[in-house]
């Protein structure tokens, strides 16, 4: 089980199009795969986090500004940026300070997903 931290989401004023960087000719294709020891010890990297913040700089401005504050993530292949955080309140300080021009939110990080579990406790319910 990972810890559950706090995450900061920014929803920068653009989309990205996972299709126009997975298909993307400067799109690093060439990385040694690694473990979840490995992740979890060294953390892990985003390919598509160069390409992603050149393409669209809306991302990468608040990937800039986001890096100010605490390690700016790339979710995915973009839009979403976050950064992490032990305690909710460090996550809420940020999230005061965000541009108006961006949305943002404040979410706890989880080991499983909410719904499953309440699928799950369901379920039991008629067995």
């Amino acid at each position: 089980n990972l810890s559950e931290q706090w995450a900061l989401v920014i929803i920068p004023d653009c989309a990205v199009a996972t299709k126009t960087v997975f298909t993307h000719p400067r799109l690093k294709r060439n990385s040694a795969p690694i473990s979840f020891d490995d992740w979890q010890k060294n953390g892990g990297g985003n390919d598509c986090e160069v390409l992603t913040r050149e393409l669209f700089p809306p991302v990468d401005e608040a990937m800039n500004w986001l890096n100010t504050h605490a390690e700016a993530r790339l979710s995915g292949t973009g839009a979403c940026i976050f950064a992490l955080f032990d305690l909710r309140e460090q996550a809420q300080a940020v999230a005061h300070l965000v541009p108006n021009k961006w949305q943002h939110r404040v979410a706890r990080c989880c080991n499983s997903s909410p719904l499953a579990d309440a699928i799950v406790s369901a379920r039991k319910k008629f067995d």
